[in-house]
């Protein structure tokens, strides 16, 4: 059986592959702010790798998949020791601004962030560096492991043809090729694709680091009542309709949001300028 880091950095860690650590600074250590979900974010790391169910449960969004991510056997006193230790000073720093409603926000008078706040971060522990997303609950800020749950359920094969999520990722590795032809076949029919395509290189990435993240990359639907800014800056709400879709991707750690909709038998995916996000 896997160890209990290579079950969080395999099986559901948003692992950032060597394209994207090519580009990234090293996370560090920041200042702690008000409110801040640092240490909700250390709790959870010590809770997972300990097997510690209870104070697991209480650092994230109730979630009925949530315990695929403890180690069947827990581990030895001195392993639980030593992770504890780790996790007081491992570093990390913030890859998003903390939103609410899809706005950039700040603390209240009371100094807390307003309940929906999300945000997320880039840590490297265990000794690899992940995407971890929090957003703030009534009772203190809480992981949310959706995105974790998509990358677990990929596939070698990816997303079946037809679907919303095949149109996103046809469009994605279209976009990182540079093949506008592509990228034609899967966009709304009035969609422009010097939209689509500004800021683009001048050609594409010589390695196939880029198209890799395509296929890593988790895509998680939001429903009514969550937001999120799409890379145009406009602030869109997920919703709950058979014929339109609002889906998040993590391409390694950078947010990629589609909104897809049903165009006769095909799902196709709205314009947005996606290369203010994409980049090498």
């Amino acid at each position: 059986m896997p160890s209990t880091a290579a079950r969080l950095a395999v099986a559901a860690a948003m692992v950032v592959s060597t394209s994207v650590l090519a580009v990234q600074r090293p996370p560090r250590a920041p200042a702690l702010g008000p409110d801040s979900p640092e240490p909700v974010i250390r709790a959870f790391y010590r809770a997972v790798l300990s097997g510690d169910a209870v104070a697991f449960h209480k650092v994230i969004v109730l979630d009925p998949l949530a315990d695929k991510f403890l180690p069947r056997d827990p581990p030895s006193p001195e392993k639980t020791h030593e992770v504890a230790m780790e996790s007081m000073d491992f570093s990390m720093r913030q890859t998003q601004p903390f939103r609410a409603r899809g706005s950039q926000v700040g603390v209240d008078a009371s100094g807390h962030y307003p309940v929906g706040t999300t945000t997320r971060y880039l840590a490297n522990f265990p000794r690899s560096l992940t995407v971890i997303t929090v957003v703030r609950k009534a009772d203190g800020w809480k992981v949310d492991l959706r995105w974790w749950e998509a990358l677990m359920m990929l596939t070698e094969d990816g997303p079946p043809p037809g679907s919303p999520e095949y149109a996103v990722k046809m469009l994605t590795a279209a976009l990182v090729r540079l093949e506008r032809d592509e990228a034609r076949k899967v966009i709304v029919p009035d969609g422009k694709l010097d939209v689509l395509f500004a800021g683009a290189p001048s050609a594409p990435e010589p390695s196939d680091q880029m198209i890799s993240l395509v296929g890593e990359m988790p895509l998680v639907e939001i429903g009514p009542g969550e937001f999120v800014q799409m890379p145009s800056g406009t602030i869109v709400e997920g919703v709950n309709d058979p014929v339109k879709k609002v889906l998040v991707g993590l391409y390694g750690p950078h947010e990629l949001p589609f909104v897809v909709q049903k165009v006769g038998a095909e799902w196709r995916v709205a314009v947005e300028p996606y290369f203010a996000v994409i980049e090498w």
